[in-house]
């Protein structure tokens, strides 16, 4: 569960881990040879490996965000014709991919959620926005991401069970139909948290039924 404190909110190791993630992103960006983007992909790889302390494991947490990366990689090389580019940018994203499945397994959401509060706190001081309220939002996004791969996966495994077509098109409708409803469900389980909702159903139509997946995203 996310509590926060009252109070200037702690920094911590979690909010140097998000700095230091911020850092690479952006040093990424100013490298453009595949020979230099080799190096922070194949150090937050091994550092990958090395926190989970197993290849299969360390595989089975990045696959879907990778392979994602890869397919977006070969698609820009189709659309541009540059394998040099593709590689590029395979190399920056799997590097992030593979450094933000680090944090996540090292620091629980959270302290991540209560250090992105103090890296968000300068702003809700100056009144240019709610640092808990915005460090919620955004935590929420990023949870949400392997939830979405989650959803692809069993979808593609129940296409195949049925031998139906397996083209992105066929992918599409069903998983944003299941976003939609996973989305109804975590808006339902943030009522369920909030103190003031009292448990009432928009509307006030009485109590809201219980979401166990959508808690456990929250959790």
């Amino acid at each position: 569960m996310i509590t926060h404190r009252t109070g200037k909110p702690r920094f911590g190791g979690a909010g140097v881990a998000l700095l230091g993630l911020i850092g690479l992103s952006v040093a990424t960006t100013f490298l453009d040879r595949p020979g230099q983007l080799i190096v922070p992909a194949a150090i937050s790889g091994i550092g990958l490996v090395i926190v989970h302390r197993s290849l299969v494991v360390a595989w089975r947490g990045c696959r879907m965000p990778l392979s994602l990366v890869a397919l977006t990689a070969l698609l820009q090389a189709w659309g541009t014709g540059s394998g040099d580019e593709a590689i590029i940018l395979f190399l920056r994203f799997s590097a992030l991919v593979c450094a933000a499945q680090i944090v996540s397994a090292v620091w629980s959401w959270s302290e991540l959620c209560a250090a992105m509060i103090a890296l968000l706190w300068p702003f809700d001081r100056l009144g240019l926005l709610d640092a808990k309220k915005s460090a919620f939002v955004l935590m929420l996004a990023v949870r949400f991401v392997p939830v979405m791969f989650e959803e692809m996966a069993e979808i593609r495994e129940a296409q195949a069970l049925r031998r139906l077509d397996r083209s992105i098109f066929a992918l599409a409708v069903p998983l944003g139909l299941r976003i939609l409803l996973r989305a109804e469900e975590i808006a339902e389980a943030v009522d369920l948290r909030a103190p003031s909702s009292r448990k009432v159903a928009r509307g006030g139509r009485g109590p809201l039924a219980k979401v166990p997946s959508s808690r456990k995203i929250l959790s």
